[in-house]
């Protein structure tokens, strides 16, 4: 009816305006004058972003927003998946014009790699510069039943330590490749590695292999994700032969869950200078007005 005419012609024009924000905030910059030996300029820094969403450092090779857009939590609408994934990419791109422009995925996160490389094949496509500032960071999280399959024998001979390391290679290997495709990127700018069960042998195979990639540019940093102090101090202070530097760790942090203070593993970070990022800061949307004098969430509700 005429009511949904209107209502289409509103959204119709909110596109628009929205449209002519994006491009003027995003207009292409000239390329990077030749240096004094007369090569090209390296690719320009995380382009400045508005005073509330300032940018740092990591490792020796990234920089990222201190507001990351995480992802585990995204809901798309099965129902309507044409629908979900024009309001996913929208929502994309108003984080990256308030400078939001780091995104948090994840290898286990159904459809969300995807989405983000669709938004980022247009933005490469209509919106060079918003593009090149945006940093993506994925995770990769092994099979555990593919892991409880290469666990140590006793007796085992040398070479069957060799073949089970090179399974644990090739799974890493294919999971970045597989994530830098969805997402439309040569390289991605931080891969974590999840470890489900600290009693399975493979974590430090795995982080080889992560460091193999970052020698040979496919991935620019490494970092770990739901670790805590005792374990982290080695990786840091004895790190074994053949493992990366840590860049960064990920672990659950709020107002409400305060284990990483408690524990002393943000001051090891902190001591050791590898960034330390929080994940459930709103508790999957529990810490907002949505819950204010609202009933608790039932036993089923996602955390």
């Amino acid at each position: 009816g005429k009511a949904d005419d209107a209502g289409k012609g509103g959204d119709d024009a909110a596109g628009r305006a929205f449209l002519k924000r994006l491009k003027a905030q995003h207009r292409p910059k000239p390329p990077p004058a030749p240096d004094a030996d007369g090569a090209k300029g390296t690719r320009p820094s995380l382009p400045p972003a508005p005073s509330l969403v300032p940018s740092v450092d990591a490792g020796d090779a990234i920089t990222l927003t201190r507001v990351v857009a995480g992802s585990c939590t995204w809901r798309l609408n099965r129902e309507d998946a044409e629908k979900a994934d024009d309001v996913a990419r929208r929502a994309c791109a108003a984080h990256a014009v308030v400078g939001i422009r780091t995104f948090d995925c994840g290898d286990i996160y159904a459809g969300v790699e995807d989405l983000v490389g669709r938004f980022l094949a247009t933005a490469r496509g209509q919106h060079r510069a918003l593009f090149e500032s945006v940093r993506l960071h994925t995770k990769v999280a092994p099979d555990l039943d593919a892991l409880a399959r290469l666990q140590p024998v006793a007796g085992e001979a040398p070479a069957a330590q060799r073949q089970r390391e090179a399974a644990v290679a090739r799974f890493v290997e294919g999971s970045v490749w597989r994530s830098a495709n969805r997402l439309s990127a040569s390289v991605v700018d931080l891969v974590y590695l999840h470890w489900w069960d600290w009693n399975q042998w493979g974590f430090v195979a795995a982080l080889r292999a992560l460091a193999q990639l970052r020698e040979r540019g496919v991935v620019k940093e490494v970092g770990v994700t739901n670790i805590d102090a005792p374990r982290l101090r080695p990786l840091l202070e004895t790190p074994p032969p053949g493992c990366p530097k840590i860049a960064c760790v990920q672990v659950n942090l709020s107002v409400v869950d305060r284990r990483a203070v408690a524990t002393g593993l943000g001051e090891l970070c902190q001591t050791h200078g590898v960034r330390l990022l929080a994940h459930g800061a709103l508790m999957g949307g529990l810490l907002s007005k949505t819950w204010l004098r609202a009933p608790p969430p039932g036993g089923g509700a996602h955390p």
